[in-house]
């Protein structure tokens, strides 16, 4: 359901839509850095940057779309497993990770979507033979140039420091954590701690998606 009502923030992107709810998140201020601000929409969220620079990305309830495809490739992998996957909610994973424009997404669920075609798979039905070479024809063509440049932008060089702060502060607490907190509350000071913050600073602003598992995990 979650992955439906996910759709609508297509429609509230393109007509700007406000939000009477108080928003997500609010605002922090640490050394001039503010945190990500999303408009409520009860059943999904939209980063403000979407509207800004009209970003048509899907990321439901949220921080950001990579981390929204990666529950949603967890709910395929689970129906692949309790063999409880039909056409209708493949078709709907399928729209959703679409929407979410998530170049790892669509890499994973190319691969799920492999075993779950793979009981169709007969000579009763060759046309199904395509799937796969349709799948590869996108990691070829469109996922791996997408991919190649990510790896020798900025981001990624911030995505690879993102993921070697938060494994040291789950090596340093891995029992307690770090407690409730924000990416700007514990992760940011401690980055420039851990990495200099000259080196820190260079990096451009990114949310860790697993900065932000990791210092919320002790919270539920």
């Amino acid at each position: 359901m979650l992955s439906i009502f996910s759709w609508f923030a297509m429609f509230m992107i393109y007509y700007n839509i406000n939000s009477p709810l108080p928003p997500f998140t609010s605002l922090h201020f640490i050394e001039d850095i503010q945190g990500r601000i999303l408009r409520n929409f009860i059943f999904f969220g939209v980063d403000e940057q979407f509207f800004t620079y009209d970003i048509f990305r899907a990321s439901s309830l949220w921080w950001e779309p990579g981390a929204f495809q990666i529950f949603v490739n967890l709910a395929f992998a689970f129906s692949l497993i309790n063999n409880t996957i039909t056409k209708l909610r493949y078709t709907i994973f399928l729209i959703t990770i679409l929407a979410s424009l998530s170049t790892t997404g669509v890499v994973v669920f190319g691969l799920l979507s492999i075993i779950f075609f793979k009981k169709y798979f007969t000579l009763n039905n060759p046309i199904l033979f395509l799937v796969p070479i349709f799948i590869i024809f996108i990691g070829i063509f469109i996922v791996v140039p997408e991919i190649y440049q990510k790896m020798i932008s900025e981001s990624f060089k911030s995505r690879y420091h993102d993921i070697l702060i938060s494994i040291n502060m789950f090596a340093e607490n891995i029992l307690l954590g770090y407690g409730y907190g924000t990416q700007v509350e514990k992760a940011i000071p401690y980055g420039k701690q851990f990495l200099g913050s000259e080196l820190y600073n260079m990096m451009p602003l990114q949310v860790p998606m697993e900065s932000q598992c990791l210092l919320h995990r002790s919270a539920y």
